[in-house]
């Protein structure tokens, strides 16, 4: 059985923890050792954390310049103790990585700049006239020249990108704070 220090809901990137755990039936007296994973729910890195032995209580800590490499999202984090050819998984949980407040990850920097192009597409073909009746329009997306052949589709595609925008800061937690959604209220 597993007592602890809660292991924190989330962290933001860029920021320091240490988590404190007590296996009594894996005691680092006993020869045991503890590796704290973090497995990414989307994503590629698996940072490991090794656990440094407190008398019975194993220490796990990460520094800021580490966790400013994780990627956003959810983790599944596992603690493994092994002992010669033993592997034990002895705790498990989830902890999510937000943004720093301070930076905008790139896939929302890219989504935003992609967004302005458009809206200038869309702006210079109803600001001309003649540009309404245009049969294609085109502007550059990204590192795409896109040729729309009406402007509904315009619309169309900034729609699609502004939800895009927006699954996205709702996948990474950017722009909330330990999960708390914002409620609008309307007072009469």
């Amino acid at each position: 059985m597993a007592t602890a220090t809660p292991i924190p809901e989330y962290i933001y990137a860029g920021d320091s923890f240490d988590w404190e755990l007590s296996l009594p039936d894996y005691l680092p007296s006993d020869g045991w050792s503890a590796t704290l994973a973090l497995s990414p729910e989307e994503g590629s890195a698996t940072p490991l954390i090794v656990g440094v032995a407190d008398g019975d209580v194993w220490t796990f800590s990460a520094t800021g310049a580490g966790t400013s490499s994780y990627d956003l999202g959810g983790y599944r984090w596992a603690v493994k103790v092994s002992k010669g050819s033993d592997l034990i998984t002895a705790a498990t949980g989830r902890i999510k990585v937000f943004s720093d407040s301070y930076t905008t990850p790139a896939q929302i920097t890219q989504l935003q700049t992609d967004i302005a192009a458009v809206d200038a597409a869309i702006r210079a073909a109803v600001t001309d006239k003649e540009g309404v009746l245009k049969y294609s329009f085109s502007t550059t997306v990204g590192t795409r020249e896109v040729e729309f052949r009406r402007l509904p589709e315009l619309h169309a595609h900034r729609a699609w990108l502004k939800r895009q925008l927006d699954q996205t800061k709702g996948h990474l937690g950017y722009g909330r704070q330990g999960g708390w959604k914002q409620i609008g209220v309307k007072f009469q």
